[in-house]
């Protein structure tokens, strides 16, 4: 009953067939069908000797009521039976313990063999268990790898916007740069020319404006007519958005004799940086920046209404510092 429940309780745990415990179950098998059949031979052996014992029997009960005894016959089948009958009694009996002692040991080896079984099953399970808690830290351990790995990445990928927001600022300015020289160049080559745009911006802040051109009159000795040129684009353009203008030549500095011939923009008042930011653009600045002036500001020893202007053309040796916004 054992050997059964344990079986019950392996198949449970294995999967596969175990020709082990098959044999050792086998062989049990047959030393037990070996016991019930020298069970079976010593039954027989005794019904043999039924035949003697019943006739013994009845002789000793006559005898006990002093009654004749049935009379012995040598020539009866009953001696050979009762003999053939203590022989298969005897040997059923040597049969079957031996053959109990062959199933008891066939037992004691199955016995053995499920405690090697379940002791491989525990110690496989007690390794299956290590292998998973060393599964598990390494999960932990790649867990904490891959959470560095995304720190590492994303601290690259703020670098490199980083350098990539330098790279676009530097691509920026040297667009600028190179704006700035090809505007100059071509001013060198061709001569300056005008941005509608920026007096289209003028027209918006001061729709009616005055303005006194003086440009640099060309001499023999510098024979240059791109002021002139230069003056009759500006003149035009003013004349295009409605302001009214005047316009002369000089030879010298007509706001200071002493100093160098520049193109600059002269107003009734300079403006500030805060003016230049909060007013998105004075004329003033405007004009400057339409005509790319050099300087441009109000002057102390020519006072003017806040919607004239004078604006100086100097010749274009001179020229070509562009104006910059106020910091």
């Amino acid at each position: 009953m054992r050997n059964h429940l344990a079986s019950l309780f392996l198949s449970f745990i294995t999967t596969s067939p175990d020709p082990v415990r098959i044999a050792l179950e086998s062989d049990s098998a047959r030393w037990f069908r070996g016991v019930w059949i020298s069970g079976i031979v010593v039954a027989v052996g005794c019904g043999l000797e039924i035949w003697e014992v019943a006739v013994d029997l009845t002789n000793w009960r006559r005898h006990r009521k002093k009654l004749q005894s049935i009379p012995d016959n040598p020539g009866s089948w009953r001696y050979p039976m009762a003999a053939l009958g203590l022989v298969l009694v005897v040997g059923g009996i040597v049969s079957e313990t031996v053959f109990e002692v062959l199933a008891s040991n066939s037992d004691s080896d199955i016995r053995s063999h499920e405690s090697d079984v379940l002791s491989i099953a525990e110690q496989n399970a007690g390794n299956a268990n290590h292998l998973a808690q060393l599964a598990q830290s390494g999960n932990l351990q790649l867990g904490l790898d891959l959470a560095n790995a995304k720190l590492e990445i994303e601290k690259r990928e703020t670098e490199l916007a980083k350098e990539q927001r330098k790279t676009a600022e530097a691509e920026e300015k040297a667009s600028e740069a190179q704006l700035a020289l090809d505007k100059q160049l071509r001013s060198r080559v061709f001569g300056r020319t005008v941005d509608s745009r920026q007096f289209d911006s003028l027209a918006k802040i001061l729709p009616h404006g005055k303005v006194t051109i003086w440009f640099k009159e060309p001499t023999p000795e510098n024979f240059d007519p791109e002021p002139v040129l230069f003056d009759l684009m500006v003149e035009s353009e003013l004349k295009r958005i409605g302001w009214e203008v005047t316009s002369s030549s000089t030879r010298t500095n007509p706001i200071d004799k002493s100093l160098p011939f520049v193109t600059e923009v002269i107003s009734h008042s300079t403006p500030t940086p805060s003016e230049y930011i909060e007013k998105n653009l004075s004329p003033t600045v405007i004009l400057a920046r339409a005509v790319d002036a050099q300087a441009w500001g109000s002057n102390p020893k020519l006072p003017l209404p806040p919607d004239a202007f004078i604006l100086v053309i100097a010749e274009r040796s001179k020229w070509g510092t562009p104006l910059e916004a106020p910091k």
